[in-house]
């Protein structure tokens, strides 16, 4: 017993469930992106819903563009910092957020290999559970509050795209491709997946 205990390197705690105890918190983690992409992607598709219905009765009742359009709400905070942004320069390849985000993931992947040698299992928890309570309510709050875009209804439209576009209303008709709601359930339950796995490579934007 006292040469098994003298092998083992000082601070090392052993846990009896192993490898469970590393899963569960990233388990957690992983469910708190899927419940933060699908309270955005339902406000999403309910503001889209809204603005339609809002743009089309006020151009029946008056008979001229909305201008509903044009409206943006104020931002002091970011045009003082886009009036700070760099110029561009040609001879470096990437823009200054491609740099940032560049950065931000090597901090995450030097951390994980930071953990992954120390094995410290307290530290990985705390991370983890701290990312899946900002996460959810992220979500929750997305979901709850569906608010106008800061960048006004032509901002969000030019953000979505056309296809973009397209897709959220036809969600928020009911069905997809025809089949109905329960086709557009599960279509939307495998849409929200796929960008939450997405969402999981853009580090530090969760």
């Amino acid at each position: 017993m006292s040469s098994q205990l003298s092998t083992e390197a000082p601070g090392v705690v052993r846990h009896p469930h192993g490898m469970l105890s590393w899963i569960v918190p990233t388990v957690l983690l992983l469910g708190a992106v899927f419940v933060q992409n699908a309270g955005l992607y339902s406000a999403t598709c309910k503001y889209v819903r809204w603005m339609d219905e809002f743009v089309e009765a006020e151009q029946r009742s008056s008979g001229s563009p909305s201008i509903v359009e044009d409206v943006v709400l104020e931002d002091p905070l970011a045009d003082l910092l886009g009036a700070w942004r760099l110029p561009p320069v040609p001879d470096v390849p990437w823009k200054p957020e491609a740099w940032a985000e560049a950065l931000t993931a090597i901090v995450s992947v030097v951390w994980l290999g930071w953990v992954a040698r120390s094995k410290d299992l307290q530290l990985w928890t705390k991370v983890m559970l701290s990312g899946a309570v900002l996460a959810s309510l992220k979500g929750i709050l997305s979901w709850a509050t569906a608010l106008p875009d800061a960048a006004g209804w032509r901002g969000c439209r030019a953000r979505l795209g056309e296809e973009g576009l397209a897709y959220f209303r036809e969600v928020g008709a009911g069905g997809m491709d025809g089949g109905g709601p329960a086709a557009g359930s599960l279509q939307a339950v495998q849409d929200v997946a796929m960008l939450s796995i997405s969402s999981m490579w853009m580090m530090g934007r969760l």
